[in-house]
């Protein structure tokens, strides 16, 4: 008679990018997160962003600082009817990624103009290494708020009871 061994599935770690605000004429770093390592070793990355090139510029990677730094890392962008995607391959033979942390840094540029406005970022494809750990998206998005605007109120002083305009 065989043994039946049934092991455990491996659990999945967690690719994300955290909603992040951002004023007018900013540039920013969103991260680009990875969790639930625990054992894992990632020694490489493809990950495909969706985004509204409206509301926001993404044309770059910034690795400084974070674990693919010293990996070799290369992206395309190809534009679309509404929506751009960003492609991104970063992998090393060296220092791989064993705990949780920032793989990478989208280097986001907000217009100047003052329209408020929220791109999705979406996480369309993520692999790490050839599959394993196995991972899963958490899509986020950048919203982009004012940081100067006045407020008037008249009149200057203010009676309980009147009307207040502002």
């Amino acid at each position: 008679m065989g043994l039946l061994t049934v092991g455990m599935p491996a659990m999945a770690a967690q690719v994300e990018i955290p909603d992040t605000t951002a004023t007018y004429g900013a540039s920013i770093l969103v991260p680009v997160r990875v969790t639930g390592l625990a054992g894992e070793s990632v020694v490489a990355a493809e990950v495909t962003v969706v985004f509204d090139p409206s509301a926001i510029q993404l044309d770059l990677v910034d690795a400084a600082g974070t674990a693919a730094q010293t990996w070799l890392l290369d992206t395309l962008r190809v534009s679309g009817a509404s929506l751009d995607t960003l492609k991104i391959a970063t992998a090393t033979a060296a220092t791989a990624m064993t705990a949780d942390g920032v793989l990478f840094h989208l280097a986001v540029n907000t217009p100047s103009g003052r329209h408020p406005a929220t791109s999705p970022f979406e996480l369309f494809y993520v692999l790490l290494n050839a599959g394993t750990p196995a991972a899963v998206a958490v899509d986020g998005a950048v919203t982009v708020v004012g940081a100067d605007a006045v407020v008037g109120v008249t009149p200057a002083s203010i009676t309980p009871g009147e009307t207040l305009s502002l």
